[in-house]
C-alpha cells in the first residue's frame, strides 16, 4: 500500500506522466519487446495490402524483431512493404504462403532458401492468421540443412559403395528388437524396399543343407552379441547366392551392446571363380604329373641318344671306313661312292644327334643366374673355337662389355652357337668379320616380346655373311630349320634354337635383322 502511496503522489505531483496501469503496460511491452528481440528466430506481424479487387498484392511489417532486421539487411522493416523491402518477394513460394495463411486460415509451415550478397541461408517459416494479420517466424535452418545434405552425400556413396561390391548392411537394436536393412540388403535378397524384416529371415532363405548355419547367425544376432563371420548359400528366385555375414556389436560406455552392426557381401562370383580355379589348378596338377612322366621319358630317350644312338652311329661309320679302306680292289667305283655317300648321312646324322643332345641337356642344367663379367667368357669360348676360327680366317672384334646378371655355362654356350654361326654361314670369297658388342635399353614397352617396364642388356653379335631374307627372320630360330638356298652348308638347324631356348630361360628374347647376302645381326636380350 506504501508503495501505492508513492506512486499516486509522484502521479498528482506529474499530472503529465502516465496513470499506473498505463505505466504498467508500458513496461509489459518493453518487456515483451526485449523477450522477442532475445528470440534466435526472426519474428513479425504483417498486414495485408489489397487492390480494389480485394486481391491481397502486398504485406506491410507493422512489427520486427532484432533478427528479422538483421535477415533483411539490416535496414528499417516497420512501416514499410515486402515488395520494397525484397523486390522480388511476390513470385515467390514466401509471398504464396502468406496470402494462403491469410485468407485460408490455415497455419503454413514451409522452407525455403533465402540467397543474396550477403547471405546463403535456410529457414523454416510458420505464418499464423492474426486479427486481420500475419504473424511469422523464421527459424534459421541452415545447419540442418547443411548436414542433411551431408547425410543424403554419405547415403549415396554407401549406397553406391554396396551397389559395386554387391553388399548391403544392417542394424540390429539391442533394447527394442528392431532390424533395420539398407537399399542393398534388399536387393541381395530381391526383396521390396522397406519390408519389415527379422534377423530370422536368414533361416527363411537359406538353403536347406545350412539351416544350421542361419540359425547360428541370428542367435549371433538376437541373443549372443559377439562378433561373428559365416558363409551362407540362400535360394533367391531359384537361384543360390553365397553370402559372407559378418557382425560386430556396438558398446555404450558401460560395456553393454546396444546394437549389433553388420554387412553381408555377395560372393557368388568369388565362389564361381575360386571353383574354376581350384578346377584349373586340379587339371594343371595333372598335365604337371604327365609333363614330369613325359620329361622322364625325355631324360631317358637323351640318355640312349647320347650313349647308345652316337656309339652305334660311330660304330657303323667305323665299319664303313674299314669296307672302304680293305675292300676297296674288289669294290666298284659306284660301290665306293655309295659308301662314301653313306659314311657323310651318317656323319650329318650324328652331327644332328649331338646337337640334339645339347638342346635336351638344357633341361637338366637349368638356370643359375649371377653376375658375370662376360668379356672373360668370351675369351675362354674363342680360345676354344682356336682352331675353327683360324680355318675359317675369321676376325674377331669385342668391344668391353659390363657385367651382368646371367648363367656363365649358358651364356658360354649362346656366344659358342652365335660365333659358330657366323662362321659356318660366311661369305666364301670374303674373310668373315664377327663384332661383339652391346646396348642398354631402361625399357622395351614397345617391343612384344618385352617385359612391361623392364631394363635390358643387349648383347649384340653381327657378321658380314650370307645374311638371310626378311621373311625367314622367325623360321631361323625354329628346331631344324634351314636356310633353303644353302642346303650344302653344314648345319643341323638346331643352333640358333638353342640360343633361342636359353635366351628364354633367361626371361629374355633374341632377335634378328639380316638382309641376303649383307650379314646379319643377333640382339640377346637379357633383363636387368
Amino acid at each position: 500500500m506504501a508503495v501505492n502511496k508513492k506512486k499516486e503522489a509522484r502521479t498528482a505531483n506529474n499530472p503529465g506522466r502516465e496513470s499506473p496501469n498505463e505505466d504498467a503496460t508500458s513496461e509489459s511491452n518493453h518487456l515483451l519487446q526485449s523477450v522477442i528481440d532475445a528470440s534466435l528466430s526472426a519474428i513479425g506481424y504483417l498486414k495485408p495490402v489489397r487492390n480494389e479487387s480485394g486481391r491481397i498484392i502486398d504485406f506491410t511489417c507493422v512489427f520486427a524483431n532484432k533478427k528479422a532486421v538483421k535477415y533483411a539487411g539490416g535496414i528499417g522493416m516497420v512501416n514499410n512493404k515486402l515488395c520494397d523491402l525484397f523486390p522480388d518477394i511476390r513470385e515467390s513460394i514466401v509471398f504464396q504462403n502468406y496470402v494462403k495463411a491469410l485468407e485460408e486460415k490455415v497455419v503454413r509451415d514451409f522452407e525455403f532458401h533465402y540467397k543474396n550478397e550477403k547471405f546463403d541461408l535456410w529457414f523454416r517459416v510458420i505464418a499464423v492468421k492474426l486479427d486481420g494479420g500475419l504473424l511469422v517466424s523464421a527459424e534459421n535452418i541452415t545447419l540442418q540443412k547443411k548436414a542433411e545434405k551431408e547425410l543424403s552425400a554419405q547415403h549415396n556413396l554407401l549406397k553406391q559403395a554396396e551397389e559395386l561390391a554387391q553388399a548391403g548392411s544392417w542394424e540390429y537394436d539391442v533394447n527394442t528388437g528392431a532390424f533395420f536393412w539398407s537399399d542393398g540388403m534388399y536387393r541381395l535378397f530381391e526383396m521390396k524396399k522397406g519390408d519389415v524384416v527379422v534377423p530370422a529371415v536368414y533361416i527363411d532363405y537359406a538353403v536347406e543343407p545350412e539351416l544350421a548355419v542361419a540359425q547360428k547367425i541370428v542367435d549371433a544376432i538376437e541373443k549372443q552379441y559377439e562378433p561373428f563371420e559365416e558363409m551362407l548359400h540362400i535360394r533367391v528366385d531359384g537361384s543360390v547366392k553365397a553370402l559372407k555375414i559378418k557382425g560386430a556389436p556396438l558398446k555404450n560406455d558401460k560395456g553393454q551392446p546396444e546394437k549389433v552392426l553388420g554387412v553381408d557381401v555377395d560372393v557368388t562370383v568369388v565362389e564361381q571363380s575360386e571353383k574354376k580355379i581350384k578346377e584349373l589348378n586340379d587339371s594343371l596338377f595333372a598335365m604337371n604329373k604327365e609333363l614330369n612322366s613325359l620329361n622322364s621319358e625325355l631324360k631317358n630317350f637323351n640318355t640312349i641318344t647320347g650313349s647308345n644312338y652316337s656309339e652305334t652311329l660311330r660304330h657303323i661309320y667305323i665299319n664303313l671306313e674299314a669296307i672302304v679302306t680293305n675292300d676297296a680292289r674288289v669294290l666298284s667305283d659306284s660301290s665306293r661312292a655309295n659308301l662314301r655317300r653313306a659314311q657323310s648321312s651318317i656323319q650329318r646324322l650324328k652331327l644332328h644327334t649331338n646337337d640334339i643332345n645339347k638342346y635336351l641337356q638344357l633341361y637338366d642344367i637349368g638356370i643359375n643366374k649371377q653376375m658375370i663379367n662376360p668379356n672373360t667368357i668370351i675369351e675362354h669360348v674363342i680360345s676354344g673355337m682356336k682352331g675353327k676360327i683360324e680355318d675359317a680366317q675369321a676376325n674377331i672384334t669385342i668391344h668391353e662389355l659390363p657385367s651382368f646378371p646371367a648363367d656363365p655355362l649358358l651364356f658360354s654356350h649362346l656366344m659358342t652357337h652365335l660365333i659358330d654361326n657366323a662362321i659356318k654361314f660366311r661369305k666364301l670369297v670374303v674373310e668373315p668379320v664377327i663384332k661383339i658388342h652391346y646396348s642398354h635399353a631402361d625399357e622395351l614397352n614397345a617391343m612384344p616380346m618385352a617385359m612391361t617396364n623392364t631394363a635390358y642388356m643387349i648383347i649384340i653379335v653381327s657378321d658380314n655373311g650370307i645374311g638371310f631374307q626378311e621373311e625367314e627372320m622367325d623360321k631361323i630360330f625354329e628346331l631344324f630349320y634351314q636356310v633353303p638356298t644353302q642346303a650344302k652348308t653344314k648345319g643341323s638347324g638346331m643352333g640358333l634354337a638353342i640360343c633361342k631356348k636359353i635366351m628364354e630361360m633367361h626371361g629374355g628374347f633374341i632377335a634378328a635383322e639380316g638382309q641376303r647376302a649383307a650379314g646379319a645381326s643377333f640382339q640377346c636380350y637379357f633383363p636387368l
